[in-house]
């Protein structure tokens, strides 16, 4: 677990300092370049990383515990997000409430599929189809007048309300994995090694 949340830390504070910065890539319906942000490409990072640490070991307790772990996945998911907010209250505290808001929408948004994935579709599901959709939406994700199609949700300003819908779906996601990721059907111990 230490290292998972290690790196946490890191992502988050490569976040803090670089936030505002963009990177230009092509994209696939225009013929033209659209600048992606560099927080939505950091927060694609807490979708393997949210794999990596609620699978593996974690799933295995999760497998064999005779008594609940409700209280141990909330803490580890408490303690994985906490740079997150943290960064996210520097980014309100400096007058930047609009990265504030993108940092809890993305990395919620990001960490929620990973474990909805876990549970439902194992962990190489969980560590690669978040970063599939983040290539989606970088490469295809603003249409030729420059805004972003519907399902590029991500290529969207935050509100207030859509960070709040992704701290709910965190929660959700976290219920979901500790009710059915030990009763998966079919999970083995290659699957959650």
């Amino acid at each position: 677990m230490g290292p998972c949340l290690s790196i946490g830390a890191g992502v988050s504070a490569l976040t803090l300092l670089l936030a505002g910065d963009t990177i230009a890539l092509p994209q696939l319906l225009s013929a033209r370049a659209a600048n992606v942000d560099i927080v939505l490409l950091l927060s694609a990072a807490y979708a393997p990383l949210t794999a990596r640490c609620f699978g593996g070991d974690a799933l295995r307790m999760e497998a064999t515990a005779r008594r609940s772990l409700v209280g141990a996945d909330a803490v580890l998911l408490i303690a994985l997000l906490a740079p997150v907010a943290i960064i996210a209250a520097i980014g309100a505290a400096t007058n930047d409430a609009n990265f504030g808001l993108d940092v809890v929408r993305n990395f919620a948004i990001f960490v929620a599929a990973a474990l909805l994935l876990l549970t439902f579709a194992g962990p190489v599901t969980a560590s690669t189809m978040p970063v599939v959709y983040l290539l989606v939406i970088s490469l295809a994700g603003v249409n030729a007048d420059g805004s972003s199609p519907w399902w590029a949700l991500l290529r969207q300003p935050a509100t207030a309300l859509m960070a709040a819908l992704g701290v709910c779906v965190v929660a959700g996601a976290l219920a979901a994995f500790h009710r059915w990721a030990r009763h998966r059907p079919g999970m083995e111990a290659a699957d959650i090694a």
